[in-house]
């Protein structure tokens, strides 16, 4: 469906035919190239979403109806493709993971665990919890603040996930990603099951 004139930008209306312009057979173009945006984890979301709703324009499949099977089949595609593309940059933790995985020379990191210096405070947690004498209030406080401190590492987190993109350390932001991963299913087990 391509026309075949040189084209820069995808998803464009061709200037010589009019014909919407789609990546060449056998070229994936990563999610930034569809939004024609440099890979940055430090990305201008309005400038995004405004080349996500002008390309959502363009690939609306109404607007294909009366085309071929094949340009109907390929604008199904790439519109699936860019909703997905538009999902994952604009939410920054998935962004970042999108941009490691671009870089086949970012190293995983070992599995997260939790910092020592909310060790003791869960193991005590842990134990207040298992006693049958605490009423169920002051459960509730208990778990509520440790849910307190478990949002302040997951902040800390974040700022260390921006810092190392600045710095381009990047298996420091897979690091600091795993780690905020892993605080945010504890916090969410635990508020889960005694905050109900």
């Amino acid at each position: 469906m391509t026309c075949g004139h040189p084209h820069f930008k995808f998803f464009s209306k061709c200037d010589e035919c009019g014909e919407l312009v789609f990546p060449k057979e056998g070229h994936y173009p990563n999610y930034f190239e569809l939004f024609d945006l440099k890979p940055s984890y430090f990305l201008n979301e309005q400038l995004l979403k405004e080349k996500y709703y002008e390309l959502s324009k363009n690939l609306h499949p109404d607007k294909f109806q009366t085309k071929s099977p094949e340009a109907i089949i390929l604008v199904t595609r790439y519109s699936a493709l860019m909703n997905k593309a538009f999902k994952t940059l604009m939410d920054k933790d998935e962004r970042a993971y999108y941009l490691l995985e671009m870089d086949q020379n970012s190293p995983i990191q070992q599995k997260a665990s939790l910092p020592p210096t909310l060790a003791e405070e869960y193991f005590n947690l842990q134990e207040a919890l298992d006693e049958n004498e605490i009423d169920s209030a002051a459960r509730r406080t208990l778990v509520s603040d440790f849910s307190t401190l478990l949002e302040r590492e997951i902040l800390k987190q974040d700022d260390l996930i921006s810092q190392s993109f600045q710095d381009s350390e990047k298996s420091k932001a897979r690091e600091s990603l795993q780690q905020k991963s892993y605080l945010k299913s504890m916090k969410l087990d635990l508020e889960k099951k005694w905050l109900k």
